[in-house]
């Protein structure tokens, strides 16, 4: 029988237990730390056979290996070590191993330290010097089912949120739905009755006018809706295609502008667009219309009658940067972190009665994303907002 004797207490262990150690039989990761060389020699004869064990002779020592990569799923230490004790070296682990199950080995006069570094540490549990083997091995089995059972509480409290956020998305869509397809769906159908039953109602030519311009606008908004729910499915599902060719955005863009002047000069709003023609851009042709047409769009909606919109593009060897400047009310701290967001309702307001599902700059994002680029916006609030779009220069 070896005697050992650690910090000032006598263990008995079988001498056998200091043989070669074998080899692993699972995967399950153990961290030993200890400050005297025998007690780590035994420790690895009890568990090398059953984990995948690194060991060290200090705490300092055992966090240069976390932060090297090696990540147990459960940590032993000794509690009285020279320098760092063993809690609060836990302590330490906390930040880089978080989910870590500790174990602390201490001796009885220290039980009554146990409180503050079991608190300090995070500590599963501890067991007092001498130890009994066969509880050492239990308690290490059992700190790894614990891991395991944590793991999966943590997937299955994951797996609840996707549910959740599946349940909120699906509950807006069908708001969405019902709102801004049921509405304008009615809408259309008065009108379309008034038109089919001309005589009775004794419409005029421009009546008629009136009402066929209302069912065509009504259809575009109810057609722009529906191709972005489409395409937040196609983003969402994976099944967004780009193909990414050199062409002029320039001409694109002002094909763009062109469409959105009627709209603006209703709002009197002039549309300003500057930029070379010979810049060229390395992009899918239709997801930059999309991305354009959808940020034109919303700067014509919110800013107020009477302003400016500047659309500038600039190119250096590396991106073509694209800018939309509004002269509108601008964007607070608040909105600013949640703008690209699905379904982002902004406080800002449409300034001429005009809709807004939110759908718009959450899938102007993933397109941009898609193409190997990058989108933001720069605004203080008062003063307009200018969304940045910067996509590869070919």
């Amino acid at each position: 029988m070896l005697i050992l004797r650690t910090n000032g207490q006598e263990n008995p262990f079988p001498s056998d237990l200091l043989d070669q150690v074998s080899a692993p039989t699972s995967s399950y990761k153990l961290l030993i730390v200890d400050d005297e060389p025998t007690v780590i020699q035994v420790l690895q004869k009890i568990f090398v056979p059953h984990y995948i064990v690194e060991t060290a002779t200090s705490g300092k020592e055992a966090l240069e290996k976390l932060h090297n990569g090696f990540s147990p799923q459960v940590i032993l230490a000794d509690q009285r070590m020279p320098q760092m004790s063993g809690a609060e070296f836990f302590a330490k682990t906390r930040e880089i191993v978080p989910h870590a199950i500790r174990i602390l080995l201490t001796g009885y006069s220290d039980i009554r330290d146990l409180t503050d570094s079991i608190n300090l540490g995070k500590v599963y549990s501890y067991l007092t010097k001498p130890w009994n083997n066969d509880d050492l091995r239990e308690s290490v089995r059992l700190a790894f089912e614990y891991y395991n059972l944590s793991e999966e509480k943590a997937a299955l409290a994951h797996a609840l949120e996707d549910i959740s956020a599946l349940h909120a998305e699906k509950t807006e869509i069908m708001n969405i739905v019902s709102h801004d397809l049921k509405n304008p769906i009615g809408a259309i159908m008065g009108l379309s009755e008034l038109i089919i039953n001309a005589e009775e109602f004794q419409l005029t030519q421009e009546e008629y006018l009136r009402f066929g311009l209302e069912i065509n606008n009504i259809s575009v908004r109810m057609l722009r809706l529906l191709k972005n729910l489409l395409d937040l499915n196609a983003t969402e599902t994976g099944g967004i295609s780009v193909h990414p060719v050199q062409f002029h955005p320039t001409s694109i863009l002002n094909n763009i502008c062109q469409e959105y002047t009627a709209p603006a000069a209703e709002k009197d709003i002039d549309i300003h667009l500057f930029g070379n023609g010979h810049l060229t851009v390395l992009a899918d042709e239709i997801r930059f219309y999309q991305v354009m047409d959808n940020l034109l769009s919303n700067a014509v909606k919110y800013s107020p009658h009477g302003k400016n919109i500047f659309v500038d593009v600039v190119q250096n060897e590396n991106y073509v940067r694209f800018s939309i400047r509004d002269e509108g009310p601008g964007i607070d701290a608040e909105d600013m972190k949640k703008m690209f967001g699905k379904f982002a309702r902004l406080s800002a307001q449409p300034t001429g009665g005009e809709h807004s599902s939110g759908l718009g700059l959450s899938i102007v994002k993933k397109l941009v994303e898609a193409m190997n680029g990058k989108v933001w916006c720069e605004s203080e609030f008062g003063k307009g907002a200018t969304f940045i779009v910067e996509l590869p220069s070919a």
